[in-house]
C-alpha cells in the first residue's frame, strides 16, 4: 500500500513539475517576444518619421494617411561593407576593412579601426528577435529608415522579427490592403 501511494505521489509530482515547467517556458517566450516587439516598435516609428519627412520635403499640404505599410518595408537589407560597425550606421559607401581574428569588420575612420581592434564588444550585437549575441562579421545586416543597423543571426530570424507585427502587438500598425 505504501509503495502504491509513493508511486502515485511521485507521478503527481512529475506531472505538476512538467506542467509548471511548460508554463514557465511559455512565460519566458512571451517576455522575449515583448522585448522584440518593443524593438520592432522602434523600427516602425523610424519608418513613419521618414514617411512624414518625405511628405514635408515634397511640400504636401496634407499629411499622408497614417498607415504603416507592410512590416517588410520597415527594414532594408544592406551590404555589410557599407556599414560602420562601430557606430552601427549604414553609411551607403564602402567602409575600411578591419581584420580581427581572421574576420572582416568595417569602419570609417582610424578611431573606428582602433576601437574595433581593441574593444571586442564592438564586434558583437544582439539579434533583436532571439536576443542571442551575433558576431557582426557573420550577421545579416538590415537598416531601418533612420540608418540604424539591425544585426540578425539569419534571414529567418529577421523574417520572424517582422512577423511579430500585428494590430495586437505594434501600436498604430495598420494591416496592408
Amino acid at each position: 500500500m505504501r509503495k502504491k501511494l509513493l508511486v502515485t505521489s511521485l507521478s503527481v509530482l512529475v506531472m505538476t513539475a512538467t506542467m509548471a515547467g511548460y508554463s514557465v517556458a511559455q512565460s519566458l517566450e512571451q517576455v522575449d517576444n515583448k522585448k522584440a516587439v518593443a524593438k520592432l516598435e522602434t523600427v516602425k516609428e523610424n519608418h513613419m518619421a521618414t514617411v512624414r519627412q518625405e511628405a514635408l520635403k515634397a511640400d504636401l499640404h496634407t499629411t499622408p494617411a497614417a498607415t504603416t505599410g507592410h512590416a517588410s518595408t520597415w527594414l532594408t537589407r544592406v551590404n555589410a561593407h557599407e556599414v560602420n560597425m562601430v557606430t552601427n550606421r549604414h553609411e551607403g559607401t564602402a567602409q575600411k576593412e578591419i581584420a580581427v581574428d581572421g574576420k572582416t569588420y568595417y569602419g570609417s575612420c582610424k578611431g573606428c579601426v582602433d576601437n574595433m581592434i581593441r574593444n571586442s564588444s564592438t564586434r558583437f550585437a544582439r539579434d533583436p528577435y532571439t536576443n542571442n549575441l551575433v558576431d557582426k562579421a557573420e550577421a545579416v545586416t538590415f537598416s531601418d529608415s533612420s540608418g540604424r543597423i539591425w544585426y540578425f543571426e539569419s534571414n529567418n530570424t529577421q523574417a520572424s522579427f517582422l512577423d511579430l507585427a500585428s494590430k495586437d502587438t505594434v501600436y498604430g500598425y495598420s494591416e496592408p490592403n
